[in-house]
């Protein structure tokens, strides 16, 4: 979804993704649903970037992914040119989630994690900061490859 400045190209977007899912019935292991989260430092849209591979488990499962990409713009605002003509873009973004097991959540509050990130470095590379703020918080940083839409 465009934000502002739409007479722009590439104006700034807001991204949003919104996944669940349920399953009911004796399903095996192999059917439950994990969340999708960082491997080895790569963390693309919508994964969990402070989470571990297969930390959360269950039949049921809701996310919300948010990310605003306000393009070159602050740094042209900012006056800091190198990063304006470099079309280096800062984002925004921030992530929700539960899961539950046999209606039990497996999480005692919604998992929530938020951070900003800088994309299109030599123009295809990104690297977000994040902080998760389920227990254990934590600051990761994660790599991914830029959109350029």
């Amino acid at each position: 979804v465009r934000t502002f400045l739409g007479a722009l190209l590439f104006p700034p977007t807001l991204r949003l993704r919104v996944s669940c899912g349920t399953s009911s019935g004796e399903i095996p292991p192999q059917r439950i649903f994990s969340l999708d989260s960082r491997a080895t430092g790569f963390s693309p849209f919508g994964t969990l970037r402070g989470g571990t591979v297969k930390e959360f488990k269950g039949n049921r499962f809701a996310v919300i992914a948010l990310e605003h990409n306000f393009r070159n713009i602050p740094f042209i605002l900012a006056n800091i040119p190198f990063l304006a003509k470099g079309n280096i873009e800062l984002l925004t973004h921030a992530t929700f989630a539960q899961v539950w097991m046999n209606q039990s959540p497996v999480i005692a509050h919604w998992y929530s994690e938020a951070g900003i990130g800088f994309s299109r470095i030599f123009d295809f590379l990104r690297i977000d900061f994040s902080r998760r703020f389920t227990p254990p918080s934590q600051f990761v940083i994660t790599f991914g490859v830029a959109t350029w839409f």
